[in-house]
């Protein structure tokens, strides 16, 4: 809500400011022209934060950087990129006699990472001096990974000689907190974009843009290798691996960036 409120205000502005700019006529060229690289960054929220669900385990599909590169004064093509990684670490302390802590320690880490990829295409209409109008399309392609690793550790407990590696899947055994907890696999969309530049300045610029479209997202399988004690001083490890369990699809309409910056190069 607060983003389409901001959306709306930002809009508003741009409208306002058009009508001053359209009685007076300043005579300079502030939109780009052919062969002109725009790079934009996002602003609260803005790239992000898309708000496109690729899971329903929580993985997004954000542009952290976009860049355009002007064909023609009124065409453009459009590429964004993202990078995302985070891991949670939970450790579990062996307890002696009396029922203290000991220096003896197992761990259980929990890792997630995203790379997405937008590339698309924009045809910008004559607007006014500062106001560019567009419509457009994106085709949208990402892969996410997640893993979980446990060494003396067991549901939330310090466990000798037991461990776990899981990858593709970070949602099995997590025991203090499912926050870092996802799914690995690859997801792709197609969407429809609308938006709006308004150039306060040369070479630099305020936008905001909406979309609708479709998005899929296919689980990766999960390969999962456990070792417990098979008697004293020994172990056995055994490797379980599961297909796909799966994926998610989703057709809607969205506000793909709140407000957006960028600059003319």
């Amino acid at each position: 809500m607060k983003k389409l409120i901001l959306t709306s205000a930002v809009l508003a502005a741009f409208v306002g400011a058009n009508a001053q700019e359209a009685a007076s006529g300043s005579g300079v060229a502030y939109k780009p022209t052919s062969g002109a690289l725009a790079v934009e960054l996002g602003l609260s929220g803005g790239l992000w934060n898309t708000a496109t669900d690729l899971s329903s385990s929580g993985n997004a599909f954000p542009a952290m950087l976009k860049v355009r590169y002007f064909l023609s004064d009124n065409l453009a093509v459009r590429a964004s990129f993202n990078f995302s990684s985070n891991s949670r670490t939970d450790k579990a302390y062996k307890l002696d006699v009396d029922g203290k802590e000991t220096s003896d320690v197992g761990t259980q880490k929990v890792s997630a990472s995203f790379y997405g990829f937008n590339l698309g295409v924009e045809k910008h209409f004559a607007g006014t001096e500062r106001l560019s109008t567009y419509i457009g399309a994106d085709l949208s392609l990402g892969a996410a990974g997640a893993s979980l690793k446990e060494e003396k550790y067991t549901g939330g407990n310090y466990s000798e000689n037991n461990s776990r590696k899981v990858k593709g899947s970070s949602v099995f055994g997590v025991a203090k907190s499912t926050d870092n907890a996802s799914r690995g696999g690859f997801g792709f969309g197609l969407r429809a974009v609308t938006g709006a530049d308004y150039y306060i300045a040369k070479k630099l610029y305020l936008g905001a843009e909406a979309g609708w479209g479709f998005f899929s997202f296919k689980n990766s399988k999960i390969k999962t290798e456990t070792t417990v004690p098979s008697g004293v001083n020994s172990s056995t490890t055994t490797t379980v691996e599961n297909k796909s369990d799966g994926g998610t699809f989703s057709l809607k309409p969205q506000v793909v960036a709140s407000v957006r910056i960028g600059f003319i190069f």
